[in-house]
């Protein structure tokens, strides 16, 4: 096997590579993690690199390659082992090379070599729930969990997750890639997972968000993917937990989120950066780093503003506002202040013609639903001369 990626060589065990091996495999975390694979002595290593590479030419595995930089360190290994339900891939990146990011660099690179060379339709993914590095790496190389509690892991029975690779998600779309970025984000959040309701909420939200930013991008001629990437992602920071008044931040914690994540789709910095201004500053008009207000970038905010005034967000705010607690006097105040702030809303300027033309289209529903709402009000303590 020989892969070659920007700053990596996947590539097969020689018997000169025993001392890397050794030394690589002295981590206080691989002690802890994967005892089986601590080679005490050089000659250790060096019979397990023998080994490994007598098992290249037959279909059993385990299958074991050394990643080097292309400077020649060799940093850790990718792997292939026969496991009951299939194959499952395990990585180690030595400790002085962590950090840099060769972990998900090389496992990305090796997951659809490795089902193209096996003929593979699924790979497994398994590592202890209390290892959150090793789970960031999967789920940045698409992998998706299946399962979290206790199970078999190095002979005893452990905390785990299990996770699973499926060949056709690096055929994935950019959308189909971020919003599983953002479902899987969302699920490991303690929060959400605290406050289903809000879970579902702000899944919804980002849906319907996400749906008026296409349609904003298909009558501007922006890129329809990027805006909705961008609106996907414009609330991930929800997956957190903010202290008093810490959501007023959420918007320049969605873009901090969002940035890595967009670069492991392959876009351009110019674009990452405009996709991460207009999320930075969809909750308060600011961002963290420097931007430009363009009308793709405003078209965030703008798509999650023009969802704040559709017709599911009427009983949503009359619910949180208790309005069927009020007395007939303080739901028609309610009411009239309503309207008056309504009207006022009618001119705020938006990035484009087509969010304003979306805006004025709500906003007009909304004023005549209250302006119904007041009448009724109005008839329900006296007969009207």
């Amino acid at each position: 096997m020989h892969i070659e990626t920007e700053r990596l060589i996947i590539t097969d065990f020689t018997e000169d590579m025993a001392e890397a091996v050794h030394l690589n495999s002295l981590d206080e975390d691989n002690r802890r993690v994967v005892p089986d694979e601590v080679f005490e002595t050089v000659e250790d290593a060096r019979e397990t690199v023998q080994f490994l590479m007598s098992r290249y030419g037959g279909t059993e595995g385990p299958f074991v390659h050394p990643i080097l930089l292309k400077t020649g360190e060799n940093v850790g290994y990718v792997q292939m082992v026969p496991i009951p339900e299939g194959w499952e891939l395990g990585y180690h990146v030595a400790k002085r090379y962590t950090g840099k990011g060769y972990a998900t660099e090389a496992v990305r690179s090796f997951l659809p070599a490795a089902a193209e060379k096996w003929g593979l339709d699924e790979i497994w993914g398994i590592c202890l729930a209390a290892n959150g590095a090793s789970a960031r790496v999967m789920e940045k190389c698409g992998f998706t969990p299946v399962f979290r509690g206790v199970g078999p892991y190095q002979g005893e029975q452990r905390e785990i997750v299990r996770n699973v690779w499926n060949a056709g998600s690096a055929a994935r779309s950019p959308i189909e890639r971020t919003e599983a970025f953002l479902k899987q984000t969302f699920d490991a959040s303690p929060y959400l997972n605290a406050h289903p309701d809000k879970k579902a909420y702000r899944l919804e939200h980002t849906y319907r968000v996400a749906n008026i930013g296409r349609e904003i991008a298909q009558k501007e001629g922006f890129d329809e993917v990027e805006l909705v990437i961008a609106c996907l992602l414009h609330d991930i920071a929800y997956c957190e937990t903010f202290g008093e008044n810490g959501w007023m931040e959420h918007g320049r914690r969605s873009a901090r989120i969002a940035r890595p994540f967009l670069r492991e789709l392959g876009m351009a910095e110019d674009r990452i950066n405009d996709i991460c201004y207009g999320i930075a500053i969809h909750v308060d008009d600011e961002a963290d780093f420097p931007g430009e207000r363009t009308p793709f970038a405003l078209s965030v905010g703008d798509a999650d503003n023009i969802d704040r005034f559709d017709a599911y967000r009427i009983h949503e705010i009359l619910c949180h506002d208790g309005f069927l607690e009020k007395s007939l006097a303080e739901k028609t105040e309610y009411v009239s202040k309503r309207m008056a702030r309504l009207r006022e809303m009618l001119a705020m300027p938006l990035g484009t013609r087509t969010a304003e033309a979306l805006w004025q289209a709500r906003l007009t529903f909304y004023i005549a639903y209250y302006e119904k709402l007041a009448d009724q009000l109005s008839r329900s303590q006296s007969i009207l001369a």
